[in-house]
């Protein structure tokens, strides 16, 4: 299909229709038929001038605005199907990769083991209720940003919902995964956050779960819920690995 997106292409387009349409009764005539004398000629020039342009140009315009009007639409639904795919895949406030996606995602990479991580943001309601949503906004965006650095170009990092994060590393072992839950507990503690003039702490706990081949994902994600209960329960700012003992984020 034509490629007409505004109507400076229109009026070129327009413009080599009415030349062609002009021209290509000259070219045929001069090819065939002898030439006349030029008082014979002159109505003939004026006729095979006008003609093509009358029948020419509103054929033209009409096709060449149909085409205009065919690509902006078709740009305009194009635009609308990006921002709904953007919607669907990813977090509006965080940028991180939204739930349903995340989780899908999460799925079309298992297969060689790894390790989920569910992350929490430990005592968030008291930032919202001290701050007001725009500081719980402000939180949330900055947990967001070390969660996706934790997570890197290897791993796929989401908003599983409110306050909690989640991250998922294809082929770590558990030694990695442990580093990896230690370093994101030591980062969100390092970030500086400020809100109305005062510097609020940031902690999260992590519950850690190995994938294992054949066991669903919903299990997987029981798993290191519980382990992040456990977390909670033990005292927040720690991770634990799901069925192993509890660590300290700070050791």
């Amino acid at each position: 299909m034509l490629r007409i997106t505004n109507k400076i292409q229109v009026a070129v387009w327009l413009g080599l229709a009415m030349l062609l349409s002009v021209s290509a009764p000259f070219i045929l005539l001069w090819l065939f038929l002898p030439p006349l004398p030029l008082p014979v000629e002159l109505p003939i020039y004026v006729t095979r001038i006008a003609i093509p342009l009358l029948i020419v140009t509103p054929m033209a315009l009409i096709v060449l605005v149909m085409f205009l009007r065919i690509n902006q639409t078709t740009a305009r639904l194009d635009a609308t199907i990006a921002r709904l795919d953007a919607h669907v895949k990813f977090d509006s406030l965080t940028g991180l990769l939204a739930r349903g996606y995340f989780l899908s995602a999460v799925e079309q990479t298992r297969g060689r083991g790894g390790y989920f991580l569910m992350i929490d943001a430990d005592h968030f309601k008291s930032i919202n209720d001290n701050h007001g949503h725009h500081g719980g906004d402000a939180a949330l965006m900055l947990l967001a940003r070390v969660t996706m650095q934790a997570a890197g170009e290897k791993g796929l990092a989401g908003r599983l919902g409110g306050e909690e994060f989640g991250i998922y590393m294809p082929g770590v072992t558990a030694a990695q995964a442990e580093l990896l839950a230690a370093g994101l507990g030591a980062a969100v503690r390092n970030q500086n956050l400020e809100l109305n003039g005062k510097r609020v702490p940031l902690s999260v706990s992590v519950g850690v779960a190995h994938d294992e081949a054949g066991v669903p994902l919903s299990e997987i994600m029981k798993a290191a819920d519980e382990a992040l209960y456990q977390a909670k329960a033990a005292g927040r700012d720690r991770f634990v690995m799901a069925s192993r003992p509890a660590h300290s984020a700070a050791a």
